[in-house]
């Protein structure tokens, strides 16, 4: 993985070099190591498709508590 971490007022965004479903996977599993939960998990390329009937990125808001 990267270091190369940009910040923002309402995010963290970080590049890292590998697939996005490994990403997540990742992500989830370093939150549990610093006690903290996935709470909720919006996938957005399907609330596109569905609500709006249009292709989107792969795209996943991922909510920690």
């Amino acid at each position: 993985m990267s270091t190369d971490i940009q910040s923002k007022p309402y995010c963290y965004t970080k590049f890292v070099s590998c697939d996005f479903d490994e990403a997540i996977v990742r992500i989830t599993v370093e939150l549990k190591k610093e006690e903290f939960g996935v709470v909720t998990e919006i996938n957005m390329k399907e609330i596109m498709n569905k609500r709006l009937g249009i292709g989107f990125r792969k795209y996943t808001i991922l909510v920690a508590c």
